[in-house]
């Protein structure tokens, strides 16, 4: 079970990577993306003849009225994708903190939620400079404000990372 789960709109998503395919149904299964996000991403990649499975491409060509399909499809896209870079759930962490990051006035607590993410993701080495309750590293800077900038410069590097990816 998850203890942070928010919606990341499909425009948030595109602007940073195109998802593979076994990274769309992911993100839908784990509830950060809704059928009709699905349906938009896969209508991008369909847009930009990126490379499709047929699940994919039944989604692109999906009419707003069959989104109850969007489930079944999304079921067939897990055993069609074989060739994946890296994990699904590296994206969706990068994507979840960037999202927060970029909408924290948003959120309440966003570095609790930061936290709640570290726990979901099964407590990544790569979070722990920007989560509250981890030891410091020598020279970093305390409090708050050190804690953002080392989130800030996580989600950049990632972002470098998915947009070499996508390129």
């Amino acid at each position: 079970m998850d203890l942070i789960k928010f919606r990341i709109p499909a425009e948030f998503v595109l602007a940073r990577v195109t998802p593979s395919a076994s990274e769309l149904a992911y993100g839908f299964h784990h509830g950060w993306l809704e059928p009709r996000d699905v349906v938009a991403i896969a209508v991008a990649k369909y847009d930009k003849r990126s490379p499709l499975q047929p699940a994919e491409e039944e989604l692109a060509l999906l009419v707003q009225q069959n989104l109850w399909r969007v489930d079944e499809l999304v079921h067939r896209l897990e055993s069609e994708d074989q060739i994946s870079q890296e994990p699904a759930e590296k994206l969706w962490l990068f994507l979840s903190l960037a999202y927060l990051l970029d909408n924290s006035a948003a959120f309440s607590e966003p570095l609790r939620l930061v936290e709640g993410i570290y726990a979901d993701f099964d407590y990544p080495e790569e979070l722990q400079d920007f989560v509250r309750y981890m030891p410091l590293r020598a020279g970093d800077r305390p409090g708050p404000e050190g804690l953002l900038s080392r989130w800030r410069a996580y989600v950049e590097r990632r972002s470098d990372h998915y947009k070499q990816r996508s390129a």
